[in-house]
């Protein structure tokens, strides 16, 4: 995982060469609905009301990584340690996408301006609002790990 505010997110490109793609997105997924930098990195945008906690559970990817930067509102972000994941449901090969229930870890309030980026198996559930539903608007980009 990683966190930080985005005019640090080229920093991490020696390690992690597809933020520097991200970054050169960035701007244009700004306007857009949806789009792809090429075929290892999409993204899409999306805007949607916060939700209380526990309503879908943490999720995973095992193919994929997340960058999620919030354009406006602000949600948490929860985190959850990886020992003792119980699944709720299948593995959704075609979303590549899991929910599981676990103990959290770590809870981040991700506002504008920051970006994290979460790992094939690290299980995170976002979109849960910090006191009441508000809307936001976010660019998830996907990374083919």
């Amino acid at each position: 995982m990683i966190i930080d505010s985005i005019e640090n997110i080229g920093k991490y490109a020696p390690s992690f060469p597809a933020l520097s793609e991200v970054k050169k997105e960035l701007e244009t997924a700004m306007t857009r609905k949806e789009g792809s930098y090429n075929e290892s990195v999409r993204y899409s945008v999306s805007e949607y009301r916060t939700r209380p906690k526990g309503t879908k559970g943490y999720e995973t990817h095992r193919h994929a990584a997340d960058v999620q930067i919030i354009v406006s509102g602000e949600e948490i972000i929860d985190i959850c340690e990886n020992a003792g994941m119980k699944a709720r449901g299948e593995y959704d090969a075609e979303n590549d996408i899991q929910f599981f229930d676990g103990e959290l870890a770590l809870r981040y309030i991700a506002r504008p301006g920051k970006f994290i980026v979460l790992f094939p198996g690290e299980g995170h559930e976002p979109n849960l609002s910090i006191t009441e539903p508000k809307t936001v608007r976010k660019i998830v980009f996907k990374i083919k790990m």
